[in-house]
């Protein structure tokens, strides 16, 4: 009985050495999480910001109404200023007329050049106040609209504030773009090609497939402006894997932040896993 009893533990010392240097030897990364894209709505033109209540980690759908931007003041001045104008423009042409129907010859003549002269003004103050109101009519307001279906991530602008046609008024993480932002050492990172097939292994849930999309090497660092998540120093120190999955997404499965392990070759655990995974579902 001893006999079987060692050589079981022997099998069992020899299935772990197994395990662990096979798990070394696969590829994979131990800082990954999901991350994704941002998006950003700008101000359709200058005026003033009215946010409907919006909070960071709301949930928007692509095209609804974060709120609007009124028109600046400077165009219904603009508007006005050109309406005051026009009515002493008129006021002047038919004070003219009046005097030139009651004065000498000579006197009409001036008058009525002076009076010509009046029209022409008044006709081009009337085209420019027509088009300052056709301007202000389209201008007076217009809606901010989330550009992508995700996650209010920030609000630079707060309500009631100035801003200028084309200012970034919030910033939505655009769940549809979700992706495994992963750090690998350089040894691994020379042995993955764009395709290549791999699996990302939630730490407290599900696997999911997923595929190589972008090696980023050591940079560029622009890149991680256009992200929701900065990766920590930890990432930013080694290579930088971008790994798509269609199963994160997804305006109802936006699971940003969320961390886990990338698997890019199978090892000897793999079977376990899927075995796991069947028995789940």
């Amino acid at each position: 009985m001893k006999y079987v009893v060692r050589i079981v533990a022997l099998i069992a010392v020899a299935f772990a050495l197994y395990v662990i240097v096979g798990e070394q030897l696969v590829g994979t990364s131990g800082t990954a999480y999901v991350n994704a894209e941002l998006a950003e709505s700008r101000a359709p033109l200058s005026g003033y910001v009215a946010l409907d209540a919006l909070r960071p980690g709301t949930r928007v759908q692509s095209g609804e109404t974060l709120g609007n931007v009124t028109a600046r003041a400077a165009t219904v001045a603009r508007v006005d200023s050109l309406n005051e104008a026009l009515a002493l423009a008129r006021a002047d042409r038919d004070a003219l007329a009046e005097r030139a129907e009651g004065g000498s010859e000579e006197t009409e003549i001036d008058l009525t050049l002076e009076t010509l002269r009046a029209e022409a003004r008044l006709a081009a103050l009337e085209s420019l106040s027509e088009q300052a109101s056709v301007e202000q009519s389209r201008r007076l307001s217009g809606a901010l609209q989330s550009p992508a279906s995700g996650i209010v991530w920030s609000t630079p602008v707060n309500d009631g504030e100035f801003v200028v046609e084309g200012n970034t008024v919030s910033i939505i993480a655009d769940c549809a773009t979700a992706f495994v932002h992963a750090g690998v050492d350089e040894r691994l990172y020379n042995r993955l090609s764009i395709g290549d097939v791999a699996q990302f292994r939630f730490h407290d849930g599900p696997v999911i497939e997923a595929t190589v999309s972008l090696l980023g090497g050591t940079g560029p660092r622009q890149l991680y402006d256009t992200l929701a998540i900065a990766p920590p120093q930890s990432l930013t120190d080694g290579y930088l894997v971008l790994l798509s999955a269609p199963a994160l997404a997804g305006p109802d499965s936006c699971q940003l932040g969320r961390s886990g392990r990338v698997v890019f070759t199978e090892g000897p655990l793999s079977f376990l896993t899927g075995l796991w995974d069947r028995a789940g579902s």
